[in-house]
């Protein structure tokens, strides 16, 4: 990912995302103990997943009075409910009640991967506004 067009060379696997922070000029600065994340790509898993067994259950009368179906489990890749993302900004206060936020501008943090979890941030594109206790901890690689 080289960005050229200001005269910058970005290279990801050489400078952490803190560093590409402090060149990036944000002007939003949350109130409270809100925070703006960059969420990531959401991961996929493997999970054991039980499906109906398509062959064992022909012929069988579907519905309350009919036959017991068949099932089997299988090992399919789904979303993760888990999601990374990368603190952009963080509350004027930097605190969650009476403590101060574990984490800071640059790191990275795991929240629920939950469409009633935080809103997306449309003035900053790809951006999110979780509040602090949204944010289950911070990822350490």
């Amino acid at each position: 990912m080289d960005k050229k067009k200001e005269g910058i060379i970005i290279d990801p696997k050489k400078v952490s995302d803190a560093q590409v922070l402090s060149g990036m000029k944000i002007k939003f600065q949350p109130f409270d103990d809100r925070v703006l994340i960059k969420p990531l790509e959401i991961e996929m898993v493997k999970k054991e997943v039980t499906v109906p067994d398509e062959e064992a259950n022909k012929g069988k009368e579907l519905g309350e009075e009919g036959d017991v179906l068949e099932t089997k489990v299988e090992i399919q890749e789904v979303e993760s409910n888990m999601r990374k993302g990368i603190v952009l900004k963080v509350g004027k206060a930097g605190l969650m009640g009476d403590k101060k936020l574990p984490y800071k501008e640059g790191d990275t943090v795991v929240f629920l991967n939950n469409a009633r979890i935080g809103q997306y941030f449309d003035l900053y594109k790809d951006s999110m506004l979780l509040k602090a206790f949204e944010i289950l901890g911070k990822w350490e690689d």
